[in-house]
């Protein structure tokens, strides 16, 4: 009787693992079944392995983010609470203005970040990737990459600060709410991508910024507004690697070393700095998801949702 009390206090749990063991193994076998198409057709093609390799490496995103938009859609579909079907399906993805306020905070994250290293001279602007005889296929390009980014932010922002978030938010306390989500979230984007701890600790920290905005509003389309933005800029429109995956943006900017650009005014700052110092501040090639500045940025962000004054009166 006392197992039974047990199990039954703890269903909440197994439903919870449950749901990400599924969305787990659904972005297996997404992965699998493009890996098997790419690797017949480009193989038909008589293509290498690294062509292979490339390719499947190249669409990792809109994967991602396309197998999210399917198992929300899927788990919808499938949920035994009625009432749970008859809300329209548009309402969860509406632009809605909490959507639009965090946008424009990641989008300032992101800018400040992007300018600093280039100010510092350890990002280089390039130019422009369009040339006007390609602009429709470059702008087709860039526009699914966006979509493919949106795609994946909402539909996991759905999954686990709607979902699973709310779940953990009405059994535990907050903060142990936050952190066994952000625990689940990363286990799953370490599958989904390969990932370095500074990689995996910057979600960590995103995924509590997340949190703390989905609780604190009461839904999760400010957070999911702020991580779009980030991602947005930083990897379709800037160009640069987020999740280990390369992309020409609508403006090239690159990582341009440990002692920046030669000759630049500011290099002789950095010129007694380690270069393990340098790389651990900027992302160097792992891009600005392996920086810590932007965890530094996250974390101030932390600090000032779990200790700003709520307002009186």
């Amino acid at each position: 009787m006392g197992l039974r009390k047990v199990f039954q206090r703890s269903q909440w749990l197994s439903r919870v693992l449950a749901l990400v063991a599924a969305y787990a193994v659904w972005i297996l076998a997404l992965q699998l079944m493009v890996l098997t198409l790419v690797t017949y057709y480009l193989k038909a093609a008589s293509s290498r392995l690294g062509e292979i390799s490339d390719s499947v490496g190249s669409s990792e995103i809109g994967i991602a983010g396309f197998g999210a938009l399917a198992f929300v859609l899927l788990k919808r579909w499938l949920d035994p609470i009625p009432h749970a079907r008859t809300v329209p399906f548009a309402q969860r993805f509406r632009v809605d203005p909490g959507f639009m306020s965090g946008f424009v905070r990641g989008a300032i994250v992101a800018l400040v970040l992007t300018l600093a290293f280039l100010l510092t001279g350890h990002y280089r602007y390039l130019g422009s990737f369009i040339a006007f005889e390609d602009t429709a296929i470059a702008l087709g390009g860039v526009s699914l990459r966006v979509i493919s980014i949106l795609l994946l932010v909402v539909g996991e922002e759905i999954l686990f600060r709607h979902d699973i978030l709310t779940r953990f938010a009405g059994r535990l306390p907050r903060l142990a709410a936050i952190t066994a989500t952000s625990v689940l979230y990363c286990a799953v984007k370490r599958l989904q991508f390969d990932l370095g701890i500074m990689q995996l600790w910057t979600l960590f920290l995103v995924s509590t910024v997340l949190g703390l905005k989905a609780l604190k509003e009461g839904g999760y389309h400010h957070g999911a507004g702020f991580w779009s933005a980030l991602l947005v800029l930083f990897h379709a429109l800037l160009g640069l690697p987020v999740f280990g995956n390369e992309f020409a943006g609508l403006l090239l900017i690159k990582y341009a070393g440990p002692l920046g650009e030669t000759g630049h005014w500011f290099r002789a700052i950095w010129e007694g700095t380690d270069m393990r110092t340098t790389v651990f501040l900027t992302g160097g090639l792992g891009g600005p998801l392996s920086s810590f500045a932007l965890q530094f940025l996250l974390f101030l962000q932390i600090l000032r949702a779990l200790f700003r004054p709520r307002a009186t009166g």
